[in-house]
């Protein structure tokens, strides 16, 4: 297609690239415009300043919030979506550009694209700091311009088709989203509420098992030592031994009397007694016949 002036707009030519689909789309305030971008020198070289692509993500600008560089929207709203058209622009239309770009690169870059600027208007800015922190932006800085710009348009979404940041509103759609946003803030409180108080009952459940383990084990331990410190069992224990050392000494030698007897009517089964009759035992309290 040869290139003609845009809309009577002076200092713009457009090219059109890649045929697009559909209707011219309607901008109205608050419209939001999704786009790929690559800006260019106009020099025999084409020199690439900036290219979207290459950050990974598209570009967005919302219609009517005063963005910088304001020939955009006036370049977007003559495509149609999937176009791909080539703009060519003179400088009396780029001058922003250069604060524009820095912006966009430092966003890319994980940074704050405001980082280091005071509250007032872009170029008391650059009167501020005479610098962009990037060279070749400097450049265009001291010496405005042409540039090229080679747009391909993806969608332009009406404002009631997509969730708006609120600096993105009218003063009235600030005012009828307060009790959205107050509903919203009140959910979230109960929800962070409930989730608090699941995790507090099964900290407690926690606790309350791991002190019942203690104290069973407690209740085991006491249990143990009262069977070791029980008479039948000491008895048992004595018993035993003695059964024991009879054996190892054989037949005819000579045992050791047992310290406490075992006789009949003490509970212990009767060939404890009688074994105790055998070592000569002494009951306490009384002699053994």
């Amino acid at each position: 297609m040869e290139e003609t002036y845009l809309l009577n707009v002076e200092g713009v030519k457009k090219k059109i690239l890649h045929g697009g689909q559909g209707e011219l789309p309607k901008l109205q305030d608050g419209s939001k415009i999704t786009f790929h971008f690559q800006t260019l020198k106009d020099d025999f070289e084409r020199t690439v300043i900036d290219d979207s692509r290459e950050a990974g993500i598209p570009m967005e600008i919302i219609v009517g919030k005063m963005f910088k560089l304001e020939i955009w929207e006036t370049l977007l709203s003559s495509m149609r979506a999937g176009e791909v058209a080539e703009f060519w622009c003179d400088a009396i239309h780029t001058g922003m550009y250069a604060l524009v770009s820095r912006g966009m690169r430092r966003i890319a870059e994980g940074r704050d694209p405001l980082e280091g600027q005071k509250h007032r208007c872009g170029m008391g800015n650059m009167f501020d700091y005479h610098s962009t922190g990037y060279d070749d932006l400097d450049e265009l800085q001291r010496t405005p311009q042409p540039l090229i710009f080679i747009m391909e348009l993806f969608r332009v979404e009406e404002p009631s088709a997509y969730k708006r940041d609120t600096w993105a509103m009218s003063k009235e759609e600030k005012l009828a989203a307060v009790p959205v946003l107050h509903s919203e803030g009140n959910r979230l409180v109960l929800q962070e509420r409930e989730e608090e108080e699941e995790e507090k009952e099964e900290r407690e459940e926690g606790e309350e098992e791991e002190e019942k383990g203690e104290d069973e084990e407690k209740e085991e331990r006491e249990e143990e030592e009262k069977e070791e410190e029980s008479p039948a069992a000491e008895m048992e224990k004595l018993a035993a031994g003695g059964l024991g050392a009879d054996e190892e000494l054989g037949g005819g030698a000579e045992v050791p009397p047992c310290p406490i007897a075992v006789t009949e009517g003490s509970g212990a089964p009767p060939e404890w007694c009688s074994k105790s009759r055998e070592l000569g035992a002494t009951t306490l309290g009384h002699s053994q016949p």
